[in-house]
């Protein structure tokens, strides 16, 4: 695993956080910031997936936890879809 995709990994889980900060302080910014949330959090699961996921589970072992991050990207897709519908 490229160690560019992991720093690029880390940012988003940096700007991720940011924004839940920003909606919390500011819910009238929800229309603008929600669409570039829900962006980045499909972007970021989706290289996850691709990148992450099979290293962990096949070199590390960590078949278990793999499992339950991917359960948890499958809830926040659900929520996000019903969020920006």
């Amino acid at each position: 695993m490229a160690a560019d995709v992991v720093d690029l990994i880390m940012q988003d889980h940096r700007e991720v956080e940011r924004l839940f900060d920003e909606l919390k302080d500011n819910p009238e910014k929800r229309p603008t910031l929600l669409p570039v949330l829900t962006t980045l959090l499909t972007a970021h699961s989706r290289a996850e997936e691709a990148e992450v996921y099979p290293v962990a589970a096949a070199e590390a072992g960590e078949k278990e936890e793999v499992s339950h991050s991917q359960q948890e990207h499958i809830e926040a897709d659900k929520l996000l879809s019903a969020s920006v519908e």
